[in-house]
């Protein structure tokens, strides 16, 4: 995305074949500055020019992390706080050119501080549920179930194996 956060005009957008978000999160990747061959500085644009700065944001959350509960968090947790985190652009809610917005390093912080999410699992044709209580000052709740699949040959049909919904209930 720009700096005003418009959509970059050389992005990708999904769906993929199985309706998956793609991208999941959207990153600053227009005029950004950065050092050049002459030692000096210029502006440059790409996914190259995204990656390291959101690449920089989850190494930091994932060093946050380590030092709360002493690992770090399974790729499908850091993919959550990090989705759960982004601001939402574009459309509203996610959608398949901003995925779930631009990375926002400060709210994916405040996740993993206020411990504001669960690892659980649940078997075949199976169902769990869990209580949240939430604060009467609480403007905004934001739910998200995410897991990994198990990799498939891509002619497969499905492609996706597990289909998990989540429903959220008042």
């Amino acid at each position: 995305v720009t700096a005003l956060d418009a959509e970059a005009n050389f992005s990708s957008a999904g769906p993929t074949r199985d309706g998956r978000f793609k991208p999941e999160i959207a990153a600053s990747g227009v005029n950004v500055i950065s050092t050049i061959a002459t030692n000096g500085y210029g502006s440059s644009s790409g996914t190259s020019m995204a990656t390291p700065g959101a690449t920089g944001t989850l190494a930091l959350l994932y060093q946050k992390f380590n030092s709360i509960h002493g690992n770090t968090p399974i790729n499908y947790l850091a993919k959550n706080i990090i989705a759960n985190g982004a601001d939402d652009v574009g459309n509203l809610g996610p959608d398949f050119k901003h995925g779930f917005g631009r990375i926002n390093g400060l709210n994916s912080l405040e996740i993993i501080d206020s411990n504001s999410w669960k690892i659980d699992s649940i078997g075949s044709n199976q169902f769990t549920d869990d209580t949240i209580y939430l604060s009467p000052q609480l403007h905004q709740l934001k739910v998200m179930l995410t897991w990994n699949d198990p990799e498939v040959n891509p002619s497969s049909n499905p492609i996706l194996v597990n289909d998990l919904d989540l429903i959220v209930i008042d």
